[in-house]
C-alpha cells in the first residue's frame, strides 16, 4: 500500500470513529430542551383551556394522576376528557406554570423526570392543590419525545 492509500484509509477511518462517537454522545445526552418545550407545550395549552393540546403531549396509553386524590386515567383520550372537564370546570381562567428540574435516564428512549408547578387565579375548590412537584416518565416514539405517566 502506498503512502497516499494509507492516508485516506486513516482518515476514513477517522472520520468512521469521529461520526460513531458523536452520534454515541447524543444518545446519551439528556434531552433537556426537548422536555421544557414539552412543559411549555403543556402550560400554554392549559392556560388556553386546550385539553386537546394536553392529551397531544401524551402517549396514547399513558397513565395520568391528578392531584387531589382522583383516580388515575389511562389513554390520551381519557387525558383529554378529564382535561376538559377540569379546565372548563374548577381549573376554568387559572395560568399553570411548570418548572422542570431534574431528568434521569432509564434507558435510551426513556427518562424520569421531576419538577414544580403552580397554579394561579380561577376558583379553584377548597383544599385542590393549586402548587407543588411532580414527576413524569417521558418516552420517545417515532423520534418524538411524549408524557407516559
Amino acid at each position: 500500500m502506498n503512502r497516499r492509500v494509507q492516508v485516506v484509509v486513516c482518515r476514513i477511518v477517522g472520520v468512521v470513529l469521529l461520526a460513531g462517537w458523536a452520534v454515541q454522545a447524543r444518545a446519551q445526552a439528556t434531552p433537556d430542551a426537548e422536555f421544557q418545550k414539552i412543559a411549555d407545550a403543556f402550560s400554554a395549552a392549559w392556560n388556553k383551556g386546550d385539553a386537546k393540546g394536553i392529551a397531544a403531549l401524551h402517549t396514547k396509553d399513558a397513565l395520568r394522576l391528578g392531584g387531589s386524590g382522583a383516580p388515575a386515567v389511562v389513554g390520551s383520550a381519557a387525558i383529554e376528557a378529564g382535561m376538559a372537564a377540569a379546565l372548563a370546570g374548577p381549573f376554568k381562567g387559572t395560568k399553570l406554570s411548570i418548572k422542570p428540574n431534574s431528568y434521569k435516564r432509564l434507558s435510551d428512549d426513556t427518562y424520569v423526570g421531576e419538577g414544580s408547578y403552580s397554579v394561579e387565579g380561577g376558583t379553584p375548590p377548597p383544599g385542590t392543590p393549586t402548587g407543588g412537584q411532580y414527576m413524569d416518565v417521558m418516552t420517545s416514539q417515532g423520534g418524538r419525545w411524549l408524557i407516559a405517566a
